[in-house]
């Protein structure tokens, strides 16, 4: 093909696939027209979000996106999704934010736009006391299996820093878990706060965290690129639930405790 008439033809599916997104995203005043804010995140990751046993969401991320639609003034709708569902669906406009601890990457920056930070999370191993080792680079050895997550950025991480490692891939932190309950595992390097929750169904298993920090994020809400209205509004609930200790209200209700790296108060954003 003509290379000009290739670059031109190239140019014009862009152009129709940025068009495409513009239209289907909503905006501020979209949502609020509409009377209903969709807010996608996980179904089945306690605290963060989980059906219970009435059939009704609940969790941190559950808690923030009822706080942000009362502020609006509109029902709330929760999308179910996956780890590797949350930007596409951001991208298609089946949701108007993505919660589920969307942790800040450059990455994702190319293709979302991010709120000003709304947690932290701190990535730790966790392993039990039958394992040896003493520090995180331990675990770069033939011998060590460590349960990941399939579509996680850590697990690109650990890939990265831990080569000779083997790693198998799980759909989400309570199959991680479970992975090193029975010995199929042998340890977890991922965010801490999350996998905690799980080893509650496993009370015979003598469980150890490997205190010294590895990595830590933030995560921000997730909102479809060039949606400047409806960032900014989210930004100022955000800095008003920091500044109000709702923020770590919500979080110690699910978590137990507070968040252990809270984000720092800038007005400026």
């Amino acid at each position: 093909m003509n290379r000009r008439f290739f670059g031109l033809a190239l140019a014009t599916v862009v152009g129709l696939s940025a068009m495409t997104q513009a239209a289907i995203a909503r905006s501020l005043e979209d949502i609020l027209s509409s009377g209903v804010l969709r807010v996608g995140t996980y179904a089945d990751q306690p605290p963060m979000a989980a059906l219970n046993d009435a059939g009704e969401y609940e969790g941190f991320d559950i808690d923030v996106a009822n706080h942000i639609a009362e502020i609006m003034q509109v029902e709330l709708e929760i999308v179910p999704l996956t780890t590797a569902q949350r930007i596409p669906f951001l991208q298609s406009g089946q949701i108007d934010i993505s919660l589920g601890a969307l942790t800040r990457t450059p990455a994702r920056a190319l293709l979302v736009d991010y709120t000003i930070p709304l947690h932290s999370e701190s990535v730790l191993v966790l392993t039990t006391e039958e394992n040896a080792i003493e520090t995180w680079r331990d675990l770069d050895a033939a011998d060590q299996t460590l349960a990941s997550g399939r579509g996680y950025w850590t697990t690109d991480m650990v890939r990265a820093e831990l080569p000779n490692a083997q790693q198998d891939l799980y759909d989400g932190p309570a199959d991680q878990v479970r992975a090193v309950a029975q010995g199929r595992a042998t340890a977890i390097v991922d965010i801490i706060d999350t996998m905690m929750v799980f080893t509650e169904q496993y009370p015979d298993v003598n469980w150890r965290v490997i205190e010294s920090e590895i990595y830590s994020a933030w995560c921000a809400i997730g909102v479809p690129r060039g949606e400047e209205g409806l960032k900014n509004f989210l930004n100022v609930v955000i800095h008003d639930m920091h500044t109000s200790g709702k923020t770590q209200e919500f979080w110690t209700t699910w978590y137990g405790a507070p968040n252990p790296k809270p984000v720092p108060l800038d007005p400026v954003f």
